[in-house]
């Protein structure tokens, strides 16, 4: 949609990129936006730099009708952070990105609790309600966004999981059954942007949710994902939670996942709670 940089004499200091939410858009009725990314030179200093791009892509937004815009950056730029703050840019999560190499890792270790296999089309209407009961007040990042409808909110996750299983946000989905009753789920699919820059296959972008009577169940789908796909299609496994998620966060040490970094998440509306 537009991107823009701030020059000091011929060298260019920050860039920042400003794309609309075509899917978020249409789901929460707002027309939404990211700025991803949003890179200052670690030599520059000067406030001035930060304020006078964050300031253009505002422009941009308004300019494009936006009226809700998301950023995420890295946890070590407080001041990147406190520049989006003072620009009415508000916190809303800290995310915590894990990862796997395909190629050196070994194979995690995966106890049959349950059993795992392929998503089917008949097997929708039970990733739904497996999505319903366990993200529907989940919330994430939007559970602190005054800005967003509270129903659009209840369902993103749940919509997320059906366009997953429609192939259109996840590459793959697998299911856990346990006493021939689906009680969790993963998906997750190529993320395009290394893939297209650097030709490195990273799977990511998943989403997941296992019942109180699937426990164990998680790592079993980690593994399964990891090991049905192992080397022929990806390189790396990158998954991200809150870092208020203990316990998956647990699951992937254990599993032999590595941290790889962390980043705030901020979201910035123009209207009141609907």
């Amino acid at each position: 949609m537009a991107s823009g940089g701030v020059l000091v004499g011929e060298v260019m200091v920050a860039a920042g990129l400003l794309e609309r939410l075509t899917w978020d858009s249409k789901h929460f009725g707002l027309a939404m936006g990211r700025i991803d990314p949003l890179v200052i030179d670690p030599r520059e200093s000067a406030t001035a730099t930060t304020d006078a791009l964050i300031e253009w892509l505002l422009e941009r937004a308004t300019e494009h009708g936006l009226q809700h815009l998301t950023v995420k950056v890295d946890s070590t730029e407080l001041g990147i952070l406190q520049a989006l703050e003072a620009k009415g840019f508000c916190l809303v999560d800290c995310l915590v990105t894990y990862f796997y190499d395909c190629h050196r890792d070994p194979v995690p270790p995966m106890k049959q609790l349950g059993m795992i296999r392929n998503y089917e089309p008949s097997d929708l209407a039970a990733v739904l309600a497996v999505a319903e009961r366990m993200l529907s007040e989940y919330g994430g990042r939007f559970a602190f966004d005054r800005w967003l409808p509270r129903q659009g909110v209840r369902r993103f996750y749940v919509e997320w999981a059906r366009n997953a299983c429609a192939g259109q946000m996840a590459d793959r989905v697998l299911v856990g059954e346990r006493h021939g009753h689906i009680v969790g789920f993963l998906g997750y699919g190529m993320e395009r942007g290394p893939l297209q820059s650097i030709a490195v296959r990273i799977a990511g972008h998943g989403i997941s949710a296992v019942l109180p009577e699937g426990t164990g169940l998680y790592p079993a789908l980690l593994a399964k994902a990891i090991v049905v796909d192992r080397i022929v299609a990806y390189d790396f496994a990158e998954f991200d939670t809150s870092v208020q998620n203990v316990l998956a966060q647990r699951i992937f040490q254990r599993m032999g996942f590595h941290l790889a970094r962390t980043k705030y998440t901020l979201h910035r509306g123009v209207a009141d709670t609907v």
